[in-house]
């Protein structure tokens, strides 16, 4: 797991893994070279072996074993610089477009999930609030904004939040049916195994360490030496194997805690996804199995040997930061009783500027294209991107893509 570096991640660690698929033992040959072995990829290898195209996926780790371990399974139409902020970096219509592209991809992921009860699919209202009394006047001002655009959201005040909810809320934005929550893990594997009955190649443990374009195509090597030639490459490989994707990677350090099972969740009515704008930003769902997951509390300071600015050992961070969520966690549902953390564990989370993910053509490559998802929405993100992706391979274009290209000023 390239991307773990402290822990163990909860949804790999519940469940066995469906399928193990064979490393790359021979050459191989194909329209269309996924390079990942996650979510991302296995979206990927669906959409284009559902649409005939031949390909081959060859991912670094086991299936899932990157960023998808990490991922929280949470599925939001909004973006963490709000719909406001967004229109500051992109422009009012390009944001407004984003968000609805962003829950188109929710009820597409949903209707993906019909054919794969493992996905784990819930749909689910999203509720941001904040804590603090001086920022009420700009999520109001944010809730007028994603109303006035046609999102179906209510305002919820101090008063209105204490009915519904065991924790402090100063103002709050709850967006009906616009949030899910998946099995990331499972998910990605059910993709995988359709993809694979469509024709597509799956390899496991084979990380490519060299590609290039060759004539009208790309030219890959694996570490055990093997070639793959197609006619195109996309590279899905969040944070590895690379440190940098064409210089638009960057990271931080995400916490992650899951509580252990329990009876009911008073107080936390009707669970939707929450994301809440206090001191430590952080996001909050339910599980299938009662649980409580929590994710956030980013820093920028951890490093890949667990140190900070590398003087200071890490492992007392990581515990102080875990401390600092489980009594979150006991604050806000102080109704649950013996509310316990069973898993604990922090990565790096993958991010860019304006917090939108990055598809389309490779700068300066014209058969290489990249599919780089950022934040804790990346299950969205993905989704976007293999269907915008696709549509540019059949057809050649995709006006769309301008929107996410690597080339972009906010990047």
């Amino acid at each position: 797991m390239s991307q773990l570096i402290n822990g163990r991640p909860y949804f790999t660690s519940i469940q066995t893994a469906p399928c193990i698929y064979p490393w790359l033992s021979y050459d191989e040959s194909c329209d269309v070279l996924i390079i990942g072995n996650g979510f991302s990829a296995a979206l990927l290898a669906y959409r284009f072996a559902d649409a005939g195209v031949s390909v081959v996926l060859a991912g670094t780790d086991p299936a899932g074993y990157g960023g998808t371990a990490l991922s929280g399974g949470i599925l939001l139409y909004e973006t963490e610089n709000n719909l406001s902020g967004l229109m500051k970096q992109i422009g009012r219509e390009n944001a407004v477009q984003v968000y609805k592209m962003q829950q188109e991809a929710i009820g597409n992921l949903e209707n993906l999930a019909l054919s794969f009860p493992a996905a784990g699919f819930t749909r689910r209202d999203g509720f941001y609030y904040t804590n603090k009394p001086e920022q009420a006047d700009q999520f109001h001002t944010e809730y007028l904004m994603r109303r006035h655009n046609g999102f179906d959201v209510t305002y919820i005040d101090r008063d209105t939040a204490m009915d519904r909810f065991s924790f402090p809320v100063q103002a709050g934005i709850l967006s009906k049916g616009l949030a899910g929550e998946i099995d990331s893990y499972l998910f990605m594997h059910a993709l995988l195994a359709a993809a694979e009955k469509r024709g597509a190649r799956i390899y496991e443990n084979t990380p490519v360490q060299t590609l290039f374009e060759e004539g009208d195509g790309v030219f890959a090597e694996t570490t055990a030496f093997r070639k793959i030639r197609a006619k195109k490459a996309i590279l899905a490989t969040g944070l590895a194997p690379n440190k940098n994707v064409w210089g638009i990677s960057s990271k931080r350090t995400s916490f992650y805690l899951v509580t252990k099972p329990v009876e009911a969740f008073p107080g936390y009515t009707d669970c939707p996804v929450i994301r809440a704008e206090t001191q430590t930003p952080y996001y909050l769902r339910s599980t299938r199995d009662k649980r409580l997951f929590i994710c956030g509390g980013e820093s920028l300071l951890a490093s890949e040997r667990g140190r900070i600015s590398r003087v200071l050992h890490m492992n007392r961070l990581f515990d102080i930061r875990y401390q600092e969520m489980e009594q979150k966690l006991s604050e806000m549902f102080c109704g649950i009783p013996k509310l316990e953390a069973e898993y604990r564990y922090a990565g790096y989370l993958p991010k860019t500027g304006d917090t939108l993910p990055v598809f389309g053509y490779a700068p300066g490559r014209k058969n290489i294209y990249l599919h780089y998802t950022a934040g804790v929405n990346r299950a969205v993100q993905a989704e976007i991107g293999s269907r915008l992706l696709l549509q540019l391979y059949l057809e050649g274009r995709c006006p769309d893509l301008a929107l996410f290209s690597a080339e972009r000023e906010t990047v």
